[in-house]
C-alpha cells in the first residue's frame, strides 16, 4: 500500500475567465508562511502578483482573451 508523503504539497486549482485579471483560490492549507508554486496551462504565462493570506491566495494576471487554467501547489 502506497502512502502519501507527509511533505506532499496541497494542490488547489481554478480557472481565470477570459477578460478577468484576478483569481482567488481558497484552501485551509494556504498560510501566510506557505511556499507556493504557480503553474498555468499556457507556457510562459505567470501571475503579475500573488497575495497570500491565511486561507486564500489572490493571483493577478494580465488580461487575457481566453480562459487560463491555474494550479497552485502549497507547501
Amino acid at each position: 500500500v502506497l502512502k502519501a508523503k507527509a511533505d506532499a504539497p496541497t494542490v488547489v486549482t481554478g480557472t481565470l475567465s477570459s477578460g478577468q485579471t484576478s483569481l482567488t483560490l481558497n484552501n485551509s492549507a494556504i498560510k501566510t508562511t506557505s511556499v507556493v508554486d504557480v503553474y498555468t496551462d499556457v507556457y510562459g504565462v505567470a501571475p503579475v502578483s500573488v497575495t497570500v493570506t491565511n486561507g486564500s491566495a489572490v493571483l493577478t494576471f494580465e488580461s487575457r482573451s481566453s480562459a487560463l487554467n491555474v494550479r497552485l501547489e502549497v507547501k
